[in-house]
């Protein structure tokens, strides 16, 4: 099965076609490489629970990263999202909690 070129959630767009992120005007918010990563596994797998580790080996395969580094990644993704409007990012960080 192939996977979608664009996933929808939560007022905005992942672009797998073009790597990015975009919102509802369709402005591109590009993260880095790692970040974006995280973002796609999480949109892919929505509605699974996903452990932590799981996610890790998705994301950084045979290679041993802190929780820090996922930590960070986290916090990008969440930045790109909240930037467009400060009081309406509540629906969209739903899919970390």
């Amino acid at each position: 099965m192939v996977a979608p070129e664009i996933i929808r959630f939560g007022g905005f767009v992942l672009n797998r076609s073009r790597g990015c992120l975009e919102d509802e005007q369709g402005a591109e918010r590009f993260l880095r490489p790692k970040s974006y990563r995280v973002l796609q596994v999480l949109c892919e797998r929505r509605g699974e629970l996903l452990s932590k580790d799981e996610l890790v080996r998705e994301v950084w395969p045979e290679v041993i990263v802190s929780d820090d580094s996922l930590a960070h990644c986290i916090s990008d993704s969440r930045s790109a999202r909240s930037s467009r409007s400060r009081g309406r990012r509540a629906a969209a960080s739903n899919i970390w909690r």
